[in-house]
């Protein structure tokens, strides 16, 4: 039994964002009535090596139970090829994460607490590792909020890596992501190719900006990075961003509202892309020089909040609620589906 919960669709580009509303409510219905696993298990691992497409090994395995955060259940030293781990324990009706690691790599499998998908093999794939970051096509976007007394920013990069043979990209030191020095509620999740599973990130200061530490596998990668920038719907508000790892020449803006003003100081005009983004957004794509950006926004009436919502689990995947709303989730729906549109506005 398979869902699919993100859909890629430049054509219903302007419906998505409702579409995507039913969608999250009718799928949430269906996979709270399946019929739930509690008790022991046992489950039976299969590792194999993407790379060469044979047998594989891991270093180490730990098994970590989703409940109200992350509950460490068991550890496990490395192996080859398979293993059939003795009974475990588990919470009633909690989603497990198989935690594997390989040559520094870091690879998720989260299972959730539902017959059909326990009693199946559970199958990891680790890869070999590659540190060239030319290996890896990479697209962002960014969507302000205007709140009540601050900007609330939402940076999304999409990672694509293509490496064939396929190659988990691990560079030497951590590639870093740009946050201001004034930013707020700074927190971040990334979510792997194949484990649609959103795990948080501690995002450490580095020398720019903040350590992103995990690998890129082969497929699509998403990394999703919030902070607030405090700000007064009445007055300019100033900051700087910067490009330190993407290979753009600029950055597009989500505004949400729409009616919000935003201008590079001493650069071009923003560009506008499109009139409807997202449930409405404005979109507009800013100029950098060298990389670097010093920002005004202005205006906009702040939006309403929606009541913070519990974690929720949708086909496999989890939406941890670090943005502290089901708006936040949404939003980043939303800017997943206005990507496609944009890598396609990118390429002409």
């Amino acid at each position: 039994m398979h869902f699919e919960i993100l859909i890629y669709d430049i054509n219903n580009l302007n419906k998505g964002f409702t579409s995507m509303k039913f969608l999250w409510t009718l799928i949430f219905f269906f996979f709270i009535h399946l019929p739930l696993f509690s008790g022991d298990w046992k489950p039976e691992v299969y590792i194999k090596n993407g790379t060469f497409n044979q047998s594989g090994r891991v270093d180490s395995l730990k098994l970590i139970a989703i409940t109200s955060g992350m509950q460490p259940i068991g550890e496990l030293n490395g192996f080859e090829t398979k293993i059939i781990i003795d009974k475990i324990d588990i919470p009633d009706e909690s989603p497990i994460l198989f935690q594997a690691k390989y040559k520094g790599a870091t690879y998720n499998k989260m299972v959730p607490p539902a017959p059909n998908f326990r009693n199946k093999p559970i199958e990891i794939i680790v890869y070999e590792t590659t540190s060239n970051i030319n290996d890896i096509d990479i697209r962002s976007v960014v969507q302000v909020n205007r709140e009540d007394d601050s900007l609330r920013f939402i940076k999304v990069y999409i990672f694509e890596n293509s490496t064939n043979p396929p190659k988990s990209f691990l560079p030497l030191s951590p590639i870093e992501v740009f946050v201001p020095d004034s930013a707020l509620n700074t927190r971040g999740q990334y979510t792997q190719s194949d484990s649609k599973m959103g795990i948080p990130l501690s995002l450490e200061k580095g020398n720019i900006g903040r350590k992103f530490d995990r690998a890129i596998l082969p497929g699509q990668s998403d990394l999703v990075i919030s902070y607030n920038i405090q700000s007064n719907p009445n007055e300019i508000t100033k900051f700087e961003d910067k490009i330190l790892f993407e290979k753009e020449n600029g950055k597009v803006f989500l505004l949400n509202p729409p009616d919000m003003k935003i201008k590079a100081i001493d650069l071009p005009p923003p560009e506008k892309i499109t009139d409807s983004g997202p449930d409405g957004m404005a979109g507009l794509k800013l100029a950098y020089n060298n990389g670097s950006a010093n920002i005004e926004i202005s205006g906009g009436k702040p939006l309403v909040r929606e009541t913070p919502s519990e974690r929720r689990v949708i086909n496999g995947t989890i939406f941890i609620n670090w943005i502290n709303s089901t708006y936040g989730v949404l939003a980043i729906i939303g800017l997943l589906f206005s990507l496609s549109f944009l890598f396609v506005y990118n390429k002409k």
